[in-house]
């Protein structure tokens, strides 16, 4: 009877750790949006770490069933969250979706390859390649269009990053 006593104290211990674990994450999210402090983001890992990133540091979100992967240089961290509540917590004047399960930092792209019938692979900085479907071509159009480092060639709707000599 003593062991099914402390298993289940152990269990009310864990239980109101992660509900406090929760509420904390909550006070940070609502506190950096009350403040205004848009260039941090706070995630809870699946092993329970928490960690607070800069929105510089992230390159890329992508969705792995009921989990996300949040890409940074210095690794990736394993989320249980779906991509569109955490591509809702990033600035999108930075994240764009570029594809269903795929949100990419628009600081953090070198270049843009067509592929076939509208789609793009987005090259990273740090060489990740990422797909861009058709659908969510038009995230990649608008900062082409309002970026003054690139330009669109009228020519099908393709885009082309402007060269130093133009």
């Amino acid at each position: 009877m003593n062991d099914a006593t402390e298993k289940a104290c152990a269990r009310s211990v864990k239980a109101d750790d992660l509900a406090i674990s929760h509420r904390i994450l909550e006070l940070v999210d609502q506190l950096q949006t009350e403040l205004g402090i848009p260039d941090r983001v706070v995630f809870k890992e699946t092993g329970g770490r928490v960690i607070f990133l800069e929105l510089d540091e992230i390159e890329w979100v992508e969705a792995a069933g009921n989990y996300v992967n949040v890409g940074t240089a210095k690794g990736s961290y394993l989320l249980r969250e779906q991509i569109g509540h955490v591509s809702e917590r990033l600035d999108p004047n930075r994240f764009i979706r570029i594809h269903r399960s795929v949100v990419v930092n628009a600081r953090k792209i070198r270049e843009l390859q067509p592929v076939n019938s509208g789609e793009y692979i987005v090259v990273l900085k740090s060489g990740r390649e990422l797909p861009c479907s058709r659908g969510f071509r038009s995230g990649l159009q608008q900062l082409v269009d309002h970026n003054p480092c690139f330009r669109s060639i009228g020519v099908n709707g393709q885009l082309a990053r402007r060269t130093q000599d133009e």
